[in-house]
C-alpha cells in the first residue's frame, strides 16, 4: 500500500525495481539505526538510573550484556522491514536474504553470549576468585574466559554452516582426520599448549610471583595457552612459549618463606677485646630491635682476616615483597653504621704496613 504511494514520486525503474523502493529501503536502514543510537543511550542514562537504586547487582550486569547489541538488533529489524519494500520475488535471492538474515541474528547471539562471559567472569566470578587463598583460579580465569569465547563462536559458525545446507556431521569428522595432519604441522603449538596444562597442574609460579630460569628474572603477568608473559626488573615484557617453561628448572623467589641476608663486617686489628665484644652485641640489639627480622639470627667472630677482624651476620628477613625486603636491609644496615660511630668502633679497610730500614 504505501510503496503504491511513493512509487510516481521516483518512478525509474533499476533493475526492475523503481529507484523510490531504494529510497525507501536505505531511509528505513537509517531510521532503525538511528532508532537503535537513541535506545542505546537511554539504556545507559535511564537504564543505569533504574539499576542504580536495586541492591542487586544481576540488573546492572544484565543491562550491561544487553545495551550494545541492541542498536545490532534494531539493524537487523530494520533490515527484514526495509527489505520487504523492495518487494523481490526471486527465489534465489530471497533464499540468500534469509541466509544473511539467519547469519545477522546467530552473530547477534554470539556476541551477546561472549559479552555475558566477560561480564559473569568479571562481575561475579572474579570477586569470588579474588577471596580464595589458592591462586591458581586466578590464573585459570583469563584462559577459561579464551576457551568459552572459542567454544560460542565455534557453535555459532556450525550453525551457520548447518543452515546453508552444509552438512556439519561431515565437517566434524573431516575435522577429526584434519585434526591428525594439523596436529603434526602444529607440534610447537601443540606443545606449548600441553606445557600450559602442564604448569596450571603442577604450579610451579602464580600470577604475582617473581621467578628465575635460564638467565631471567622478573614477575609473571599471565600464563596464557600457549605463551607466559613475565615482566622483567628492567621494566620489560617478555613471552616464552609455555613448552619452555615447563621443561625449565625455574627458582620461585616468591615462594621463600623468608629472604637470608648474609654479611661480613670487618673491623680494624687495633679494636680492642672489649669493643669487638660490643660490636657483637650492637649487631644483637640492632637486629632484635627489627619487628620484619626473624627470631636469634647468626653473629660470630669469624676470623683473624688479612686486614681486619671479620665479624660474620646471618638474618633472614620474613617478608616476600621486595620493597619491604631492601627497606628492611636498608634500615638495618644505617643503625648499624650509626650505633658503631657512637661506639667508636672503626670498619676496616685494606691497608698494607711497609717497613723501611735508614741506610
Amino acid at each position: 500500500m504505501f510503496t503504491s504511494i511513493v512509487d510516481p514520486i521516483f518512478p525509474e525503474i533499476f533493475y526492475g525495481i523503481p529507484l523510490s523502493r531504494y529510497l525507501l529501503f536505505i531511509g528505513t536502514m537509517i531510521l532503525f539505526f538511528i532508532v537503535g543510537k537513541i535506545m542505546y543511550k537511554l539504556a545507559q542514562t535511564v537504564g543505569r538510573q533504574i539499576t542504580a537504586k536495586s541492591k542487586s547487582n544481576i540488573d546492572d550486569l544484565i543491562l550491561d550484556i544487553v545495551e550494545e547489541p541492541i542498536v545490532f538488533i534494531f539493524i537487523i529489524v530494520g533490515l527484514q522491514i526495509a527489505f520487504s519494500f523492495l518487494e523481490i520475488t526471486d527465489v534465489a535471492i530471497l533464499g540468500l536474504f534469509d541466509n544473511l538474515t539467519y547469519m545477522l541474528i546467530l552473530l547477534a547471539i554470539a556476541y551477546t553470549a561472549v559479552k555475558a562471559v566477560d561480564h559473569f567472569l568479571e562481575t561475579i566470578l572474579k570477586p569470588i576468585v579474588s577471596k580464595t587463598d589458592s591462586k591458581l583460579d586466578d590464573q585459570l580465569l583469563p584462559v577459561l574466559s579464551k576457551v568459552l569465547k572459542i567454544v560460542i563462536i565455534a557453535l555459532a559458525g556450525l550453525a551457520i554452516l548447518d543452515h546453508v545446507g552444509q552438512d556439519i556431521t561431515v565437517i566434524i569428522a573431516g575435522l577429526g582426520i584434519g585434526g591428525l595432519a594439523l596436529a603434526f604441522a602444529a607440534q610447537q603449538t601443540l606443545s606449548d599448549i600441553f606445557g600450559g596444562f602442564s604448569i596450571f597442574t603442577g604450579k610451579p609460579f602464580f600470577t604475582g610471583d617473581r621467578v628465575k630460569f635460564d638467565g631471567m628474572d622478573g614477575v609473571v603477568e599471565e600464563v596464557g595457552l600457549r605463551n607466559t608473559r613475565i615482566r622483567s626488573l628492567e621494566g620489560r615484557l617478555i613471552t616464552i612459549p609455555n613448552a619452555k617453561v615447563a621443561t625449565a628448572a625455574i627458582t620461585n623467589v616468591s615462594s621463600e618463606s623468608a629472604r637470608k641476608v648474609a654479611m661480613t663486617l670487618g673491623t680494624t686489628y687495633d679494636t680492642t677485646v672489649a669493643k669487638q665484644k660490643e660490636a657483637l652485641k650492637i649487631l644483637k640489639d640492632v637486629l632484635a630491635s627489627h619487628k620484619n627480622v626473624r627470631e636469634n639470627p647468626t653473629i660470630y667472630f669469624k676470623e683473624f682476616a688479612d686486614f681486619s677482624l671479620n665479624i660474620d651476620v646471618i638474618y633472614w628477613i620474613e617478608e616476600r615483597d621486595w620493597a619491604k625486603i631492601t627497606q628492611t636491609i636498608n634500615d638495618v644496615n644505617l643503625e648499624i653504621k650509626e650505633r658503631f660511630e657512637k661506639a667508636k668502633i672503626e670498619f676496616a679497610f685494606p691497608t698494607q704496613t711497609i717497613y723501611t730500614m735508614k741506610g
